[in-house]
């Protein structure tokens, strides 16, 4: 779970993440199989269940294998009760998607990204989301949210993205309030690394997985420590861009400006492996 979104969560709120998202990983799953794995009693399990088919998120499938008794009824997520939209930019392009519960891409849309000042920006996200909406063909108010996954520092403290050099500045407020105001839609902004690195960890890797460091562009990192996203005090945490270098200091960090730069991890870890 992405940590500025964790603080603020209730914990009823983290019991539906915690229910649903493991009926996303393993379904088909057993109401008892869930109790199981989320410590959670298998009454309380039962409610929220009950809840999430009432509102059309979970399906009730076959019948699973019995042990003994009554053989239990398998759930699944419904990918179609709800979509989402995300929005991913960087210093050429903006690239947007509409997917559904499942992570199934319905519409992908990519378009070079304007130069300017953030106005010109907020217009482009804003054009794109709607084109977004519309070649999906999905009603607006099936659509729970929208996520920004930008390059720079979130500093949540201090109320702004901190672009790279090349792309200037602009306030989280500005941006997340305009887009509210028009689409009426929550809509969640993140550093890019971040929002890879949760990507990662929520749909290539095992849940057990609870540590890790993904590597991005820019030079950036996402951070992950016992499964929620690490971003530090101020949102710095693994961006490790560095400025301009002259030639010599180029060759103390090894290139460090770019991860498509030669590192040395490569070699490292061949040299590591045979050792």
């Amino acid at each position: 779970m992405v940590e500025s979104m964790a603080e603020t969560l209730t914990d009823r709120e983290r019991k539906n993440f915690a229910i649903l998202d493991l009926i996303r990983r393993k379904a088909p799953i057993t109401r008892t199989e869930i109790s199981k794995e989320t410590e959670l009693n298998i009454v309380t399990v039962s409610n929220y269940i009950n809840v999430y088919i009432q509102k059309g998120l979970v399906i009730e499938g076959g019948l699973d294998v019995s042990s003994g008794g009554r053989r239990p009824v398998v759930l699944e997520l419904n990918p179609k009760a709800a979509y989402i939209i995300g929005v991913g930019l960087d210093l050429i392009n903006i690239i947007g998607v509409v997917a559904d519960l499942k992570a199934n891409v319905l519409v992908e849309v990519k378009k070079p990204r304007p130069e300017g000042s953030e106005n010109f920006l907020i217009d482009a996200i804003s054009q794109l989301i709607e084109e977004l909406v519309k070649q999906s063909n999905v009603s607006k108010d099936q659509i729970k949210g929208v996520g920004i996954g930008i390059p720079g520092i979130v500093d949540r403290k201090g109320g702004t993205i901190r672009w790279p050099q090349q792309m200037g500045s602009i306030y989280i407020s500005t941006l997340k309030n305009m887009l509210e105001q028009k689409f009426d839609i929550p809509v969640y902004i993140e550093n890019d690394a971040t929002v890879a690195a949760f990507g990662e960890r929520e749909f290539e890797l095992e849940s057990d997985v609870k540590n890790l460091v993904f590597m991005y562009s820019g030079v950036g990192c996402g951070i992950v420590i016992n499964g929620q996203i690490y971003g530090g005090a101020t949102g710095c945490a693994g961006e490790l861009g560095l400025p301009d270098l002259d030639d010599k200091s180029k060759e103390r960090w090894k290139g460090l400006e770019r991860w498509e730069a030669d590192l040395g991890l490569k070699q490292a870890a061949q040299h590591r492996l045979k050792d």
